[in-house]
């Protein structure tokens, strides 16, 4: 059961783009084959209505003169089971998104957030479901005619290493780094029993070379847990598990000289 739970944490963390980022992530080869933009090759759009994808400055420039939103795709390959991180910027008068799907323009695999007119950076991570070609999609959210909004920077990459470790980091791991353990048990809860629900405290411990970065991390593991449910199978048997984050310590390591935040969450895990 605990072996599942850790299994969870470690999920949840990795598919937060703020922890993945903070946690200092080891990233593959870019997946992207044009994200320079001398020219719109690999880039495509849907032409009816009329659509357009062009180059202004080195940016994909997607445009509309038929008063719908504008976009333009094209095609990454990912494995399944692989975690992926993505940052691109924007400039836009209109609300901007990236989507990605298994064909272009849709976003089963991941919905992007519609950005506020102007400039900015965004970034994300997702775990591919199949072995297959993905398609990524920049949207212009916008209906008036010849409208338009740029891609100024867009980037796809595997996380080969995100450093989420059980109970201890392993020697020779570079910083910043985290670790996961789980402590408390009350009311150990198996297949059998005839409990129905059993509290466990989850201990989650953020190293790294400075302050700032061990903030930065524990921010995003709050947001990524705190009352988070999710709800699994072992042996059988369906649990529900509930998070909910109780309390937050910092600490300086003089061997080997790092800053450290612990963060403390109880994990309700309820037998369905």
């Amino acid at each position: 059961m605990f072996a599942v739970i850790g299994q969870k944490i470690n999920d949840r963390l990795k598919s937060n783009a703020n922890f993945v980022n903070a946690n200092g992530k080891t990233l593959g080869s870019e997946l992207i084959s044009n994200n320079t933009w001398n020219d719109t090759t690999g880039w495509l759009t849907q032409t009816t209505p009329p659509r357009s994808v062009s180059v202004e400055n080195n940016n994909l420039k997607v445009s509309t003169i038929a008063g719908l939103e504008s976009l333009g795709y094209t095609a990454i390959s990912v494995e399944e089971g692989k975690l992926y991180f993505c940052e691109y910027s924007y400039n836009s008068s209109y609300a901007t998104s990236v989507d990605i799907g298994t064909f272009p323009s849709s976003s089963g695999v991941h919905s992007g957030i519609h950005n506020s007119a102007g400039t900015g950076t965004i970034s994300f991570s997702f775990t591919a479901t199949s072995t297959e070609t993905y398609y990524l999609t920049f949207f212009n959210h916008s209906t008036v005619n010849n409208s338009f909004g740029l891609l100024t920077a867009i980037s796809v990459k595997e996380v080969t290493g995100a450093k989420i470790f059980p109970v201890i980091i392993p020697q020779g791991t570079g910083y910043p780094a985290t670790t996961y353990e789980i402590a408390n048990v009350s009311n150990f809860m198996s297949k059998g029993s005839s409990l129905e629900s059993c509290d466990v405290s989850v201990n989650i411990s953020c190293f790294a070379d400075g302050y700032g970065t061990t903030y930065n991390q524990a921010k995003a593991v709050v947001e990524a847990l705190d009352l988070y449910q999710v709800t699994y199978s072992e042996d059988g048997q369906s649990y529900t598990a509930k998070f909910r984050f109780m309390n937050l310590d910092d600490e300086y390591y003089k061997q080997p000289e790092k800053f450290y935040k612990n963060l403390t969450f109880n994990c309700l895990i309820i037998k369905n």
